[in-house]
């Protein structure tokens, strides 16, 4: 979940470049760099959720279909954003962007906690 806050952080860097076009380089490039730092911080903990799926030492099929499924959802998703971005309210208005991502960000927060919370493992230590 962590990796994901990381990448919102730096969604709104790449939000804010139309409210300062003359640091939109700066602006961009930080938001990258916090969307790279989210996910070397996700991916490690993908590796463990995969290990644990490969009961049989099959994790590189696992992490193929992994990705698979990844590419599939990240395509459905610029899809269904583009779709929305297309409709003339929303280009109009900043507000209304600004709304909308942070709609669509929070239903993605929501459904990652959703997939991460009936994960079981014996060997990651809680602390709730």
């Amino acid at each position: 979940m962590y990796a994901d806050f990381i990448g919102c952080a730096g969604s709104i860097f790449d939000l804010t470049t139309p409210l300062y076009p003359g640091y939109f380089l700066p602006l961009a490039s930080l938001g990258n760099l916090a969307k790279a730092v989210g996910r070397g911080f996700r991916d490690p903990s993908n590796r463990v959720i995969q290990n644990h799926f490969a009961k049989s030492g099959n994790l590189g099929e696992i992490a193929a279909k992994e990705e698979v499924w990844e590419v599939g959802a990240q395509l459905v998703g610029l899809s269904i954003g583009v779709l929305i971005l297309d409709t003339p309210g929303i280009q109009s208005s900043y507000l209304t962007l600004t709304l909308t991502w942070l709609g669509v960000r929070l239903l993605h927060l929501w459904f990652r906690y959703q997939s991460l919370v009936v994960l079981k493992f014996r060997t990651v230590r809680c602390w709730t």
